[in-house]
């Protein structure tokens, strides 16, 4: 759990927690999830430059799908109103 783990971390985070699509989002989450389900940190046993880096990618990922959601209520929402005219 040294320094090579971290890296393929903080890789991880760039190349997977970025801005991309819904699919690998979700793929990337349940990675990060498993990985999670027998450790409380992402490398070693204490908060190591990973986690941060990994939280900080999550912590955008709500806006990616506030986005996305408000992107897919307007497009709803103009489907309605073409809907009734």
């Amino acid at each position: 759990m040294g320094s090579q783990q971290e890296s393929t971390w903080a890789a991880f985070a760039k190349e997977k927690l970025g801005p991309s699509g819904m699919k690998q989002i979700a793929e990337s989450l349940e990675t990060l999830d498993h990985h999670l389900k027998m450790r409380t940190f992402f490398s070693g046993y204490q908060i190591s430059e990973d986690d941060k880096v990994l939280f900080e990618a999550l912590k955008g990922i709500k806006f990616i799908y506030l986005f996305i959601i408000c992107v897919e209520f307007n497009r709803i929402k103009s489907l309605t109103i073409m809907d009734k005219i």
